[in-house]
C-alpha cells in the first residue's frame, strides 16, 4: 500500500536532511547533546562514515549512525567493527535506517553486538520512522518531508443543548452565536461576563466560539469556568474533551489527548447519541488507535448515518489503515450529504493526488473547499501546499506558483510551501525569462533565511549567471568556499571547469573537507620536501581547491545511482571522472612548484624539473586512488568490489601516468619556454 512518509524517505530524502531529521527525532525520544563527531578510518581505504555522539536519557555514551542505504546490515556490521578498532569507549550504538528490519534480525544483531563489543545495539527502522512521523511528531514530517494531512473534523460535534431563554435570544451576543458569527460573538460574550461571571451557559457558549476559531487555550479556560459553575453538565465536559483533543494535536501534547480520552470513554459507555462515539473516535484516532477509532465511528453511524462528519473521519481512519478504496467511498458519502464540507473535500482531494495520481480531480476538490470555507482555508494552511502540488503535478507551473504564493502570504515560514516554490521557480525561469527576477528575489530570501541551504545558494548562482553578472557569481562562490579555504577565486578560474561542475564540487565540500582530514595535503608536502622541494602555503591552498572538483563530481555520480545498481561499470565511471579531471587540473598547479625552487644554472633546473615531473605524477596517482577508496566507502561499496573493479587496468594506469607527465611538462613549458611547442 502507498504511504507518503515511506515514499518520500525512499525517493526524495538526501543524506544531510535525513541526518537532521533523525537527530531531531532522537532528541525528542530522550537522547540529548547529539553532535557530529566526523569520520572513522576504514583501514587503508580512507573511507568514512558519518557518526554522531550523544547521551542516552538514562545515562551512557551513545554513538548514532543514520543510513538511507539498502544494504543496511553490511553497513552496520562494518561500522561497529571500525568504531571498536578506533578505540572509542561507548555504551550504546543507535542505528537508524530507512529500510525494513525484522524482529528476528534485530534481536540477533543485538546479541552479537553485546557479546562481541559489550555495547547495546538499538536499531530503529522504517516502521519506527513512519510511526513517529505520522503519529507522534507530524510537525517533523511537515518540516523535513513536506507531508501534512487533514486530522479530521475540527468543529465540536456536541453543540450547546441547554435551552436558551427568549430573553437571551434577543441579546446581540446570542444572535451572533446562532448565526455562527463567532469572532463578533466572542466580543459580546466577554462583555456579558464582565457584568455577570457566574453564568455557566454563557461561559460554555464563549468556549464553543473560541474553539471554532481554533483558540484552544482560551477555549479551555472558558469551559473550565463553565464546569466549575455546573459540574454535572455532560455537554460542557464533552466540549472540554473536544478542546483537549484538538489542543493536544496542535501542541503535540499526549497528556491532553489522554485526558480527553477518559472523558469521552465515560460519556460513550452510557450514551446512544452519535456525537459521543464520534468524539471518542476522534481522540482514539489522534492517539494512533485506528482500529478503535473505526469501531466507534461505525457505532456512531448506527446511531445516525446522515452526519457527514462521521463519514469524513471514518474515511481518514481508513486512510491510516491503508484501505484507500473504502476511504474514498466514505468521503463520497459525506459529500452526498453535504457537498460543501471542507474536511471531506480536502481529504478526498489529497488522497486522489498522492495515492491515485489524479491531479485534475484533486484541483477541483481543493478549489471547491477554499470557496466553501475561506476561514478554514486560512486556518489550515496546508491546503495551499496540496493545491500547489496538484497544479505542479498537472504541469501547470504558473498556477502552482500562484497557489503557493497565496499560502506563503499567510504563513511565510511554511517549509513545505518554500520547498515547493523552489521547485516551481527553478523550472519556470528556465522556460520563461520573465520569471528570472522573481526567482532571483526568492532565492536571495532563501539564502538569507539559511546559509546552509546549498540548493538555494546554487540556484542563486545560476540565476546571476543567466543574467550575465559574472562578478556577482564569482563573489558568491568565493564567499561560500571561504568557510573551507580562503583565496578560492584566484585558484579556481584557471581550472577551466564549467559553472555547473564548480557547483557540484561545492555541494560536496563538507565531505571533501572530512576526506582531507584523513588524507591531508600535508602528506604530499612532506613527499616533496624529501626531494628538496618546499612549496609555500599558496601552493597548498591551490592543491586543496583543485582536488575538490573531481571529488565532488565523483560523489554526485554515485549519489544519483541506487545502491543496488552500483556495479563495476559505475565504479569505473567514477574512476574515469577522477582520473580525467585530475589529469587536466593538477598539471596547472605544478608551475607553482618551480616557483619554490632556486637554481643557478640550466642543468640544475633540468634536474629539478625532472624530479618534479615524476614526483607530481606519483602524487596524482596517489590522490586518485585515495579519492576512489574514500568515495567508495561513503557510498557503501565494499573493499572487494573496489579491488575487483580495477583488476586488469595496469596498462590504462600506465597510459594515464604518462599523460599526467606530458600535461605537467606542457604547463611548465608554457611558463618557462624551455622547449619549442
Amino acid at each position: 500500500m502507498f504511504n507518503d512518509v515511506l515514499w518520500t524517505l525512499d525517493n526524495e530524502m538526501d543524506d544531510r536532511r535525513f541526518e537532521r531529521l533523525c537527530t531531531d527525532l532522537l532528541a525528542r525520544e530522550g537522547y540529548k547533546d547529539i553532535v557530529p563527531i566526523g569520520g572513522v578510518r576504514d583501514r587503508g581505504r580512507d573511507a568514512e562514515v558519518r557518526l554522531w555522539k550523544g547521551i542516552k536519557a538514562t545515562g551512557g555514551v551513545t554513538f548514532f549512525q543514520y543510513s538511507l542505504e539498502k544494504r543496511w546490515e553490511v553497513k552496520v556490521n562494518r561500522e561497529l567493527k571500525k568504531v571498536k578498532e578506533n578505540g572509542h569507549i561507548i555504551h550504546f550504538y543507535v542505528f537508524v535506517t530507512s529500510q525494513k528490519v525484522t524482529g528476528e534480525k534485530r534481536d540477533k544483531l543485538a546479541e552479537i553486538t553485546a557479546t562481541t563489543y559489550e555495547w547495546q545495539l538499538l536499531i530503529y527502522d522504517r516502521e519506527w520512522l513512519r510511526h513517529r512521523l505520522e503519529e507522534v511528531h507530524p510537525d517533523l514530517a511537515a518540516k523535513y518531508l513536506g507531508i501534512t494531512n487533514v486530522m479530521g473534523q475540527k468543529y465540536p460535534a456536541s453543540k450547546l443543548k441547554t435551552t436558551i431563554s427568549q430573553g437571551k435570544k434577543n441579546e446581540k451576543a446570542w444572535q451572533l452565536y446562532l448565526q455562527k458569527e463567532y469572532e463578533a460573538a466572542v466580543v459580546e460574550f466577554n462583555g456579558l461576563l464582565k457584568k455577570n461571571d457566574q453564568d455557566a451557559i454563557t461561559w460554555h457558549a464563549l468556549a464553543e466560539c473560541q474553539y471554532a476559531l481554533f483558540r484552544y487555550n482560551d477555549a479551555l479556560i472558558s469551559i473550565n469556568h463553565s464546569i466549575s459553575l455546573k459540574e454535572d453538565n455532560e455537554h460542557s465536559l464533552a466540549l472540554k474533551a473536544c478542546i483537549l483533543t484538538e489542543y493536544g494535536i496542535q501542541k503535540r501534547e499526549k497528556a491532553h489527548l489522554l485526558l480527553a480520552k477518559d472523558i469521552f470513554k465515560k460519556i460513550a459507555e452510557k450514551s446512544n447519541h452519535w456525537s459521543a462515539h464520534y468524539n471518542y473516535a476522534n481522540t482514539l484516532h489522534a492517539l494512533g488507535d485506528y482500529e478503535g477509532a473505526k469501531q466507534e465511528l461505525l457505532i456512531a453511524l448506527d446511531c445516525n448515518s446522515q452526519q457527514p462528519e462521521i463519514w469524513t473521519n471514518l474515511g481518514t481512519t481508513y486512510s491510516h489503515l491503508q484501505d484507500h478504496k473504502k476511504e474514498i467511498d466514505c468521503y463520497n458519502k459525506a459529500l452526498a450529504i453535504n457537498k460543501n464540507l471542507f474536511q471531506a473535500l480536502v481529504s478526498k482531494g489529497i488522497t486522489l493526488l498522492r495515492v491515485f495520481g489524479k491531479a485534475e480531480e484533486s484541483i477541483q476538490l481543493l478549489r471547491h473547499a477554499i470557496e466553501s470555507d475561506e476561514i478554514a482555508a486560512v486556518n489550515w494552511i496546508h491546503i495551499w501546499y496540496w493545491l500547489g502540488r496538484a497544479y505542479y503535478e498537472s504541469n501547470d507551473l504558473q498556477k502552482a506558483l500562484r497557489e503557493v504564493n497565496a499560502g506563503l502570504a499567510i504563513a511565510p515560514h511554511h517549509d513545505g510551501l518554500l520547498r515547493l516554490k523552489s521547485l516551481i521557480l527553478s523550472q519556470l525561469w528556465r522556460k520563461d525569462s520573465h520569471f528570472i527576477n522573481e526567482a532571483l528575489s526568492f532565492f536571495e530570501f532563501r539564502v538569507a533565511l539559511s546559509d546552509m541551504d546549498y540548493d538555494s545558494f546554487a540556484e542563486l548562482v545560476r540565476l546571476y549567471n543567466a543574467k550575465g553578472q559574472d562578478e556577482v557569481v564569482w563573489s558568491l562562490l568565493e564567499k561560500y568556499i571561504n568557510r573551507y579555504k580562503k583565496g578560492f577565486l584566484k585558484y579556481i578560474k584557471f581550472m577551466g571547469h564549467s559553472l555547473e561542475e564548480y557547483l557540484i564540487g561545492l555541494r560536496y565540500l563538507s565531505a571533501y573537507e572530512r576526506f582531507r582530514l584523513i588524507c591531508s595535503i600535508q602528506e604530499y608536502i612532506k613527499l616533496l620536501n624529501l626531494h628538496t622541494i618546499s612549496p609555500d602555503d599558496d601552493f597548498k591552498d591551490a592543491l586543496f581547491i583543485v582536488c575538490s572538483i573531481p571529488f565532488g563530481l565523483a560523489c554526485n555520480t554515485l549519489a544519483k545511482i541506487p545502491q543496488n545498481q552500483r556495479n563495476r561499470v559505475t565504479i569505473k565511471e567514477v574512476q574515469s571522472i577522477i582520473f580525467n579531471l585530475l589529469k587536466s587540473s593538477l598539471p596547472k598547479v605544478s608551475i607553482k612548484l618551480l616557483q619554490s625552487v632556486r637554481v643557478d644554472v640550466i642543468e640544475q633546473l633540468s634536474e629539478k624539473l625532472s624530479q618534479i615531473l615524476f614526483i607530481w605524477s606519483d602524487i596524482a596517482l596517489l590522490e586518485s586512488s585515495r579519492q576512489i577508496g574514500y568515495i567508495g566507502g561513503i557510498f557503501g561499496i565494499s573493499a572487494k568490489e573496489l579491488d575487483d573493479s580495477i583488476v586488469g587496468t595496469d596498462e590504462d594506469l600506465g597510459n594515464w601516468y604518462k599523460d599526467v607527465l606530458i600535461e605537467t611538462l606542457s604547463e611548465i613549458n608554457k611558463q618557462l619556454k624551455i622547449f619549442k611547442e
